[in-house]
């Protein structure tokens, strides 16, 4: 999204953390441009996972920022303040900011938080970090110029927990044309186990993502077990990896490969017959969702069977494949015999909906011009 605002003639600045879990390399602390967007990474306390040492590291980041907040606003003299991390902790340090320049500030909610550990972890809203955020969250909403939500049904939440519902605007992930260009060939290693694979008459299942619990692809195994006329090869890397591995030892077409470089991702996706997406059965899911990851998908223009449950579902709105409830393995066995029993032709015409679909309202050199009015009502 900066990289897009920035073409439209906008000056970016993107201040961050140099330690994150969701990145595969760290950038080094200080200054840096990429692709027409400035970035200025600030030293904080190195961590993995999900526990303490993430709190640890949010709050080195904040400590940091504040101690820095006079070079901050020196090199970024913004007009505009957008909070964009997970946790809603920053909104403090963008008002702080804010007040000190005479900036407006936009809150960009990406996931519910407290919200979401406390539905997924589980975590008790009374424990004292979660007491902490809800806090938070409740100051963004109400002291934001204007709010910026990921997720389509999150408007009741919000307004619950203090917004006026006129500063509300839905704005989804997206996806970058010139990104998905700019591909990586896939490692040996990848390359050599598919292109075995794909000598079988067996269809090749992909799965591109995070092996974390919330990504419940040990509903994938099971039903994987059930299916030995096909191949699975799941990507990527997570908490729950090596204990996935462990249960789908003895399932001979369950295939696991080491996380690869997002520039590659595509290369993966379009040598899979049909992709694959399984999200936690979680109330969370009430106010949709909106992952990169099924958006890469839908440009690959493959079919996609997806496990969830959701008053949102972008595969059916797009009608690029079949969704089923989270609850259901047998469901999700039917959904992968039925997209097999069709002809290739009809597989193809499902891929095409999804991109057709995605190219329409997730590209981001349109989100971006969305992004830019809702910064100007402020």
């Amino acid at each position: 999204m900066a990289k897009s605002i920035a073409e439209l003639d906008h000056k970016m600045y993107v201040l961050g953390a140099d330690q994150s879990h969701l990145r595969h390399t760290q950038p080094k602390h200080g200054n840096e441009s990429i692709q027409g967007v400035d970035y200025l990474w600030l030293k904080s306390r190195p961590y993995s996972g999900n526990g303490l040492g993430r709190v640890l590291n949010i709050f080195s980041f904040l400590l940091e920022a504040c101690t820095r907040a006079e070079a901050i606003l020196n090199w970024s003299k913004p007009d505009v303040i957008v909070a964009s991390s997970t946790y809603p902790l920053d909104n403090y340090l963008a008002h702080y900011l804010a007040k000190k320049c005479g900036a407006k500030v936009v809150y960009e909610v990406h996931d519910l938080w407290p919200l979401s550990p406390i539905e997924i972890g589980p975590i008790s809203k009374w424990h004292p970090f979660m007491l902490l955020l809800q806090l938070s969250e409740n100051y963004a909403y109400k002291h934001a110029d204007q709010v910026i939500s990921m997720l389509p049904n999150t408007l009741q939440h919000m307004t619950e927990h203090g917004l006026d519902p006129a500063k509300f605007n839905y704005i989804p992930n997206g996806i970058s044309l010139v990104d998905s260009q700019d591909k990586i060939s896939l490692p040996k290693q990848h390359i050599n186990l598919l292109d075995k694979l794909k000598l079988s008459d067996r269809l090749l299942i992909g799965y591109a993502g995070g092996h974390a619990k919330s990504n419940a692809l040990h509903k994938l195994i099971g039903v994987a077990k059930c299916l030995p006329q096909f191949n699975f090869v799941l990507v990527g890397g997570g908490s729950e990896k090596a204990v996935l591995q462990l249960s789908a030892e003895n399932i001979s077409n369950v295939y696991f490969l080491d996380a690869i470089h997002k520039s590659s991702v595509a290369d993966f996706l379009n040598r899979c017959d049909i992709l694959t997406i399984v999200w936690s059965d979680s109330p969370l899911y009430r106010f949709g969702v909106s992952a990169n990851k099924l958006f890469d998908y839908m440009l690959a223009a493959k079919p996609i069977v997806q496990a969830l449950t959701s008053a949102n579902d972008p595969v059916t709105l797009a009608g690029a494949g079949i969704t089923v409830a989270s609850t259901n393995n047998s469901d999700m066995v039917a959904a992968f015999l039925k997209l097999a029993a069709m002809t290739e032709q009809e597989r193809a015409e499902l891929g095409q909906k999804g991109y057709k679909y995605v190219l329409q309202r997730h590209n981001y050199s349109k989100l971006a011009k969305k992004f830019i009015e809702v910064c100007k009502k402020t």
